[in-house]
């Protein structure tokens, strides 16, 4: 992002010097077209070629007026209307009345709010035609201009509050005098009545009341709010969560995660229809007796049965801790108000959040209504839990009962070190299992900092491909020593058409992986290295086991390697160590493998430290497309 040095006074050490901002912009978003809009502003509209019969057609005179424009351009999105707005003067101010009916933010975020803001007031100045409906403000330290502090807001940024704000946007970390934040706080307090949507992903540790903090005593201050999303209780205290929904009496919708904390406030202000996202959490507590705990819990249960009623319209669930809550004391109770729960819920959840045995529990002991409208799910893979039953658990349910419409699975790695997992030996009798055809994609994200519990076994995970035996893009964040195992599950996927390795991470000194994506034995590679390419091709080679060839559709492969910090460079005194045209992969893969696939496309993306790096892979060139990445801090810290 390009910013521009703007200093509040003068500094000897750095000197105040207006610069005029470029055409590049300066802001993300809608305001990195500012300037063009400006520009695009000031001219005239086209007009044809002059010709001796010209003549204006239907279609050009439709297109140069002003009201036709207007109910065409409301059907483009956001960034169309951006590009349209540099055609010519008429479609700059169509497609500048058709942003101001949709959401456009300006978005600040750079190290410097007050600066940026500065600029941005100044260029509302000389466009009043501006297509903003609102800022998106970040302040994540404290400002390095002292002299800001000193600023009258009001006089200081007069367009950015005479703006017409329908939507904001904070995230705000610290809490300092810096005139950005003053001019926030002042936005809330007077343009907070004509509010339509408010995010806060972040504000000061120690603010507990918003009101209090900027000066406001009206009970109703945001009169038209519809949307409130606040981000986390980690980062915004509860007190102003509730606050702000007290604030607003014709809120909408009610985003950000909620759970049963939330909901005695929430069916006491007649709110519990407006959660669109709510966490289904184990509901114990640390009381100081049993009595308290138990009286805790069978609160719970009562709001989840009251706030079913409501009929909430929720868009995504997390449920987490099912075992503890359905064991243990007043548990049939427990059970029972989940099904009214889940009951209420499933027919309008789009995106479900869980773990393992929690997904298993929900599935085979509170069965429900199928779930149509969910298309992407996420838990978390606990391979113990399997090896506790003696089965892979995910095969024995009814996937394609439960989610019709699946369309993403996101699966990350769970270490559970609980060894009690109480599923009786009938229920397992009486389930049924169906796949998930209707799985396009698969996500899988585990954490190569600790490999020992945070690594997937791909050898305990081959039933994967009949639970989702379509899918079609499959993409890993972290893979380190699991590779081989992982592409042996990969090549069984008939239907893939992309693959995504992203942050490979293994050593380039010693591994080869032409016997993997060939499909041959170690030794029939060591004898095919030895042969030239135009050797290679006159091979009649067929693979003795799976490989990347029994993909016939695959259409993408897509490789992203990490360079250790510290790695051995190639030097031939040093034994055993390969030829740098034979790290991860030879001329052998390339021209038995994907020579012989043409619709694939292969791109890796490397980081290579000097020229004798192994990450370079310019031996792969004939077959591959090379991407570079900044190498810059491996080259210092990768000598030898």
């Amino acid at each position: 992002m390009f910013y521009i040095t703007k200093l509040f006074g003068a500094r000897k050490e750095r000197p105040y010097v207006p610069v005029q901002p470029s055409k590049e912009g300066i802001f993300k978003g809608a305001h990195r077209k500012a300037l063009e809009m400006e520009t695009a502003s000031t001219r005239t509209t086209d007009m044809p070629a002059n010709t001796a019969n010209a003549e204006w057609t239907v279609s050009s005179e439709a297109l140069s007026n002003h009201l036709i424009l207007t109910q065409i351009f409301r059907h483009f999105d956001t960034r169309t209307l951006l590009n349209l707005s540099l055609v010519n003067k008429t479609f700059c101010c169509s497609a500048r009345s058709a942003l101001r009916r949709k959401r456009c933010l300006a978005y600040i975020d750079g190290p410097d709010p007050c600066n940026e803001l500065l600029l941005l007031n100044d260029s509302l100045v000389k466009s009043p035609d501006a297509p903003y409906t609102g800022l998106a403000i970040r302040i994540t330290r404290n400002c390095s201009y002292p002299s800001c502090q000193e600023l009258d807001v009001a006089l200081t940024y007069p367009a950015l509050l005479s703006m017409k704000h329908r939507h904001l946007e904070i995230h705000c970390e610290k809490e300092s005098n810096c005139s950005a934040q003053r001019l926030l706080m002042l936005i809330l307090k007077e343009c907070g009545k004509n509010l339509k949507e408010l995010k806060i992903s972040a504000l000061p540790h120690d603010i507990i009341s918003l009101e209090e903090w900027i000066g406001i005593d009206e009970a109703a201050w945001l009169a038209k709010l519809k949307v409130l999303n606040i981000y986390s209780e980690a980062t915004v205290k509860r007190s102003v969560k509730h606050e702000l929904i007290q604030a607003s009496p014709q809120l909408e919708k009610l985003l950000g995660f909620y759970s049963h904390d939330d909901l005695d406030f929430l069916l006491e202000q007649n709110k519990a229809s407006k959660v669109d996202h709510f966490i289904f959490r184990h509901c114990f507590r640390w009381f100081s007796s049993e009595r308290m705990r138990s009286q805790y819990k069978i609160n719970c249960i009562n709001n989840s049965i009251r706030f079913a009623a409501a009929s909430p319209k929720l868009t995504m669930l997390t449920v987490g801790d099912l075992d503890r809550y359905f064991y243990g004391n007043a548990s049939h109770e427990a059970v029972e108000s989940f099904k009214i729960f889940l009951k209420s819920v499933a027919p309008s959840l789009e995106e479900l959040r869980t773990d393992h045995f929690d997904l298993v529990l929900m599935l085979l002991q509170t069965p429900t209504q199928p779930m149509t409208q969910v298309e992407r799910l996420e838990f978390t893979f606990c391979n113990r839990m399997d090896q506790n039953f003696g089965f892979p658990t995910l095969e024995r349910l009814d996937w394609g009962r439960w989610f019709p419409n699946l369309k993403t699975v996101h699966i990350t790695r769970r270490y559970s070190f609980s060894t009690i997992w109480d599923i009786s030996e009938d229920v397992w009798n009486t389930s049924q299992f169906s796949p998930c055809s209707s799985v396009q994609e698969i996500v899988l994200v585990q954490e190569l900092s600790n490999e020992l519990f945070n690594s997937f076994d791909f050898e305990a995970m081959t039933h994967l491909t009949r639970v989702f035996p379509n899918v079609k893009e499959f993409t890993i964040f972290g893979v380190a020593s699991q590779l081989d195992s992982l592409l042996e599950l990969l090549w069984t996927w008939p239907q893939l058409e992309t693959i995504n390795l992203r942050s490979v991470k293994i050593k380039a000194g010693w591994y080869n992986k032409d016997s993997a994506f060939c499909g041959m034995p170690k030794k029939q590679v060591g004898m095919y290295i030895k042969k030239s390419p135009a050797a290679l091709r006159n091979i009649n080679f067929v693979p003795s086991e799976p490989s990347i060839l029994s993909l016939t559709k695959l259409k993408n492969l897509s490789l992203e390697f990490i360079h250790p910090i510290r790695d051995i460079n190639w030097d031939d005194s040093i034994p055993g160590i390969l030829h740098p045209s034979r790290f991860f992969l030879s001329h052998v893969t390339g021209v038995l493998a994907f020579s012989r696939m043409p619709q694939l496309r292969v791109k890796i993306v490397r980081e290579s430290c000097c020229d004798r790096c192994r990450y370079k892979l310019d031996h792969l060139t004939p077959y591959v497309s090379l991407v570079d990445v900044d190498g810059e801090y491996i080259e210092q810290n990768c000598k030898y």
